[in-house]
């Protein structure tokens, strides 16, 4: 049996709800029983992993932008010196 209040799984013979202390002890008002073969249907909202670009392409792409960030800042510097 289960408890009215918070679904939780009642032993028989129990006074009260072991989840949230219900008392259960005035008989079958306070308890239900789920019906049989009831099915939950279950949401798969898992998106499917996309592919990622290696490190070492990162580190290349890294390096190519790095390098000329320091190639226009250099001639930025001459210009003005």
């Amino acid at each position: 049996m289960f408890c009215q209040s918070c679904g939780g799984k009642i032993k028989e013979g129990a006074r009260f709800c072991a989840g949230c202390g219900s008392a259960v002890a005035g008989g079958a008002e306070n308890l239900y029983s789920p019906p049989p073969n009831q099915t939950v249907p279950v949401q798969n909202n898992v998106q499917p992993a996309q592919p990622s670009q290696s490190t070492a392409t990162k580190k290349i792409v890294v390096g190519i932008i790095t390098f000329v960030a320091f190639f226009i800042l250099g001639w930025i510097i001459a210009e003005f010196l």
